[in-house]
């Protein structure tokens, strides 16, 4: 795979990663407060979609190649979501 099309995997996928947080952040607000069953499989359904969706912009920018550190970027994004929000909440 060409070096370009890596980077560009990986920015796209630390971006996800951030924005995987954010809704994860805010659908545990809205739906986790309402009947558990409804819950679960609404969160499930959420993280189906969510998989769907990276994996097929991961096929437009690179043929679907899913490389381990395109999954340790999209982790280092949640975490990164995850701590900027704990920092903002100290404040």
């Amino acid at each position: 795979m060409i070096l370009k099309i890596q980077i560009y995997s990986l920015i796209f996928s630390f971006f996800y990663g951030l924005i995987f947080g954010l809704i994860c952040y805010l659908f545990r607000k809205l739906f986790f407060s309402s009947n558990c069953i409804i819950s679960f499989f609404s969160f499930f359904f959420f993280m189906f979609v969510f998989s769907t969706i990276y994996y097929v912009c991961l096929w437009y920018l690179n043929n679907g190649m899913v490389h381990i550190y395109f999954l340790i970027m999209f982790f280092l994004g949640c975490f990164v979501f995850l701590f900027m929000n704990k920092c903002v909440k100290n404040k």
